[in-house]
């Protein structure tokens, strides 16, 4: 049914679950699972100067650690992975990576907390509304 997942990540706990998730149908489909971290640049030249690039050093270490983290744990449970990370708008760094790239399903985590949560966030709304794919969006238990 699935041949390559894509898993974003941004790193923080409330996408924890949808790493499990992702993993698991990945490794019971025998799917490859791509793991994508999106920098956001939008914004980062309001920053003054002297801040900006060890912002945009921060937030691709970031992205690098979250990346290592999701396929460590994937290459553990016997899943092929294949990590990407990009300087882009993270809903349309997703969109496209998805279409470039033959995804058949798009995993994303949802941390969002208290009363928060019941409103998709952007990204998530959008992802949902514009894939050509399915989107299976995994709730944080702990949120």
């Amino acid at each position: 049914m699935y041949q390559h997942i894509l898993l974003p990540v941004d790193g923080h706990e409330g996408t924890e679950a949808a790493v499990e998730h992702a993993i698991d149908l990945a490794n019971t489909y025998g799917a490859s699972l791509h793991v994508l971290f999106a920098v956001e640049v939008r914004g980062l030249d309001l920053l003054e100067e002297p801040n900006l690039e060890k912002f945009r050093e921060d937030l691709e270490a970031e992205g690098a650690a979250a990346l290592e983290d999701a396929e460590v744990r994937a290459e553990d449970a016997g899943v092929t992975t294949v990590t990407t990370l990009v300087h882009d708008d993270p809903r349309e760094a997703i969109l496209t990576y998805a279409d470039e790239n033959d995804i058949d399903l798009i995993v994303l985590g949802q941390g969002r907390e208290g009363l928060s949560r019941l409103i998709l966030g952007s990204v998530t709304d959008r992802i949902v509304r514009e894939a050509s794919v399915p989107v299976l969006v995994v709730g944080n238990p702990e949120g």
